[in-house]
């Protein structure tokens, strides 16, 4: 008897709190300005939405006011977005996403980065290599000139006579 008494005082428990209403809470502008500045605003300013500064923006106002709804809801922030990247399609994200294709886009500005140091490097090895070549050369060549050896000569015989 008593396992029953204890039993219908936890089902008249779980009764109260279901029945009580829960009360929703409202979104907070940081909250809606953090997910707005995820999106672009879709009026074709190309801004982000919460920096779009068209006075009379219907494409900003409608998103801002669905994602306050939607947090007021208890949706997450990932939920949001997705429902609206369902509705507006892919543009309406400020980044692209880090998958598919779109990998690419997050990829290719180190690659070329990387792609021209290496350039870079292999032209100024080649330059410095050129360089001390020529330079070898460039002596090689004065040590076989005739004329050269005629003026060292005429400079040994011009100091011997100053000297």
């Amino acid at each position: 008897m008593d396992r029953i008494a204890r039993l219908a005082g936890l089902l008249a428990l779980l009764g109260l709190a279901a029945a009580t209403p829960t009360v929703a809470l409202a979104a907070s502008p940081d909250q809606v300005n953090e997910i707005a500045s995820q999106l672009v605003c879709q009026c074709g300013c190309g801004l982000v939405l919460n920096n779009c500064n068209h006075e009379h923006c219907e494409p900003r106002d409608s998103m801002l006011a669905y994602i306050g709804q939607a947090l007021d809801q208890g949706k997450t922030r990932d939920a949001i977005i997705a429902s609206l990247v369902e509705s507006y399609g892919e543009v309406v994200l400020a980044a692209p996403t880090k998958r598919g294709f779109n990998l690419v886009g997050w990829i290719t500005p180190f690659a070329a980065i990387a792609a021209g140091g290496g350039i870079v490097y292999l032209a100024v090895r080649a330059w410095l290599v050129w360089g001390k070549r020529t330079r070898e050369e460039a002596v090689e060549l004065a040590a076989d000139d005739p004329y050269l050896s005629r003026v060292d000569d005429e400079l040994r015989r011009y100091e011997e006579r100053m000297g």
